[in-house]
């Protein structure tokens, strides 16, 4: 059976409540019944952000978690070579549209904040990905007061993809990585020298994830009593024809782009369509699917990777898709990405009810970005 204490029992309930116009559930505080005016969670948080690496034994994962702003001061932000994500034998082959130093707005190892624990949520990549590739969103959940894991899928990463050495017949080590990343997490929490030490509260876990991480994320929803509520991020039932999972009975946000080419936005409305509730949809106008990487906007400003043709074939049009001229600005895409994911955890892992920002529209930064779809229930 999945667990549901009465806090996060009261939570759901108090969200439904709000979003029904239904009475709150006796027994539930006044303090989560509130109802909270829409609110903008599209810049960075009140909390310095700090990140660390966990070693798994054969795969690493990335942690970035809030810090306070005094252990910050006069240190600079940590920052990744795209490149170093590919095997060795394939880096010069990487174009300058997909390389660069991404600066992950977070300073290395430095201790968590005081003002812990907080809540976490972890991430999971999609193929071809690695656990730095949305290092945007994971800071962006930080600084709002999460701590946000990111590990290496392997068996689907960037290195298996170039090297042709995709593993469908390992597919659940996804899940196992997902367990892996929380005891590694309880662990941390209570070493005493660590930067992460009374910082995770294991105890209000969610779980978010891009393509097939959307799939982990819903299949890990379904199966792991850990895991109180899910985002699904270019997500769907079944992505390639697989049998779909159990659909989980647990809070979700799903968020599609409404022009992806690898996972069309009518998988994610089957994915909404066919979940329980509390449950919110949110659909980008004129997106693609890698819109949600950190890599999106370099390979917009730099002019795509038709010179990977030669090399990838069709792939490069999966590879660039939301990244080329006339679409959504990924950056605006990214900031929606987080406004919303922000408010759907608050609501559902850290007792506050920001139901009124996840029924609204996209915040004044996105500019003229539109929403073709947003629905709840």
């Amino acid at each position: 059976m999945e667990r549901l204490n009465l806090r996060v029992l009261c939570r759901v309930l108090t969200a439904t409540a709000l979003v029904s116009g239904a009475a709150v559930a006796v027994g539930c505080s006044s303090s989560e019944t509130r109802t909270i005016a829409a609110q903008s969670f599209d810049q960075h948080g009140p909390h310095s952000v700090g990140v660390t690496t966990l070693d798994l034994g054969d795969r690493q994962v990335d942690v970035y978690y809030p810090v306070d702003e005094s252990a910050t001061v006069g240190r600079p932000t940590d920052s990744y070579e795209a490149a170093d994500a590919f095997p060795e034998a394939f880096r010069s082959m990487v174009p300058p549209a997909m390389n660069g130093s991404f600066d992950v707005g977070a300073v290395r190892d430095v201790r968590g904040s005081s003002k812990g624990p907080f809540p976490l949520v972890i991430y999971s990549h999609g193929f071809g990905g690695y656990r730095q590739v949305a290092t945007f969103y994971l800071a962006h959940l930080a600084s709002w007061g999460f701590v946000a894991a990111s590990a290496d899928h392997l068996e689907r990463g960037i290195v298996a993809l170039a090297s042709g050495k995709l593993d469908d017949a390992n597919k659940g080590i996804d899940l196992d990585d997902v367990s892996r990343t929380l005891e590694a997490l309880r662990k941390e929490n209570v070493r005493a020298d660590g930067p992460l030490a009374g910082v995770v509260n294991t105890d209000s876990v969610g779980i978010t994830g891009h393509s097939a991480g959307a799939q982990t994320s819903l299949r890990a929803a379904g199966s792991n009593d850990n895991i109180d509520a899910f985002v699904s991020i270019s997500g769907g039932l079944s992505l390639m024809g697989e049998p779909s999972p159990a659909v989980p009975n647990k809070p979700a946000l799903v968020v599609a782009a409404a022009d992806d080419k690898v996972v069309p936005a009518s998988k994610s409305l089957a994915l909404y369509d066919a979940l329980g509730g509390p449950k919110y949809l949110v659909e980008i106008e004129n997106s693609g699917h890698n819109s949600f990487t950190d890599s999106c906007p370099v390979i917009l400003e730099r002019g795509g990777l038709e010179q990977l043709r030669p090399f990838l074939k069709n792939l490069v049009d999966l590879a660039q898709d939301g990244c080329t001229p006339g679409v959504t600005d990924p950056y605006a895409v990214q900031r929606v990405l987080g406004h919303y994911s922000v408010a759907f955890f608050l609501t559902y892992l850290a007792g506050e009810s920001h139901v009124a920002t996840l029924t609204a529209g996209p915040p004044a930064s996105a500019g003229p970005l539109t929403l073709s779809s947003q629905r709840h229930a």
